[in-house]
């Protein structure tokens, strides 16, 4: 404990007190507002991804940004969908379902054009949680001129915009993808 003499500095009447009231003070319940949880401590669990698709999408768009050959996703079957489409446009070399238990992972194959150039230039997420967008069949969006696609889920599945119009369906655009 430290002496309660008076410091050299300070007049003699007021003295340096120790923390001695420190734990004066009621409690109070920790509410944990100050932190940020992504395990389930309790369980071991990963918490609720609200938009997976979205998580998803910038998983992909940061691996080919950083020029890697594959990434790991978590599956889910819209994203399955959509991958699907991808490597039938040419967007990816391919992708396989990993499953090791109760957990399954996608592993994607990203695909790259000369000097080492992503095929992938962008993906955006239009349709979000908070806000839904819907077309019909004949305002189906049209990517970059052409030059991209726009994923639709639709009453027929999950289709790009082309594949979309040829079977006159609109739907809910998920995402363009450049």
């Amino acid at each position: 404990m430290q002496s309660l003499r008076a410091h050299k500095r300070i007049y003699a009447k007021i003295r340096i007190m120790p923390d001695m009231f420190q734990r004066a003070c009621i409690p109070r319940r920790d509410t944990g507002s100050n932190k940020s949880k992504l395990v389930n401590e309790k369980r071991g669990e990963e918490m609720s991804i609200t938009d997976s698709l979205a998580d998803n999408l910038t998983i992909i768009r940061n691996a080919s940004r950083a020029k890697h050959q594959k990434t790991d996703l978590v599956a889910s079957r819209l994203t399955e969908e959509v991958l699907k489409i991808l490597k039938k446009q040419g967007f990816i070399s391919n992708y396989k379902k990993i499953s090791d238990g109760a957990r399954s992972t996608l592993r994607v194959y990203l695909k790259f054009v000369a000097e080492d150039r992503p095929a992938i230039r962008d993906l955006k997420r239009i349709s979000k949680p908070s806000r839904r967008v819907y077309v019909k069949s004949d305002k189906i969006p049209i990517v970059l001129q052409g030059l991209g696609i726009a994923i639709l889920s639709t009453s027929n599945g999950v289709l790009s915009n082309k594949e979309a119009r040829k079977q006159k369906v609109g739907g809910e655009v998920l995402c363009y993808v450049w």
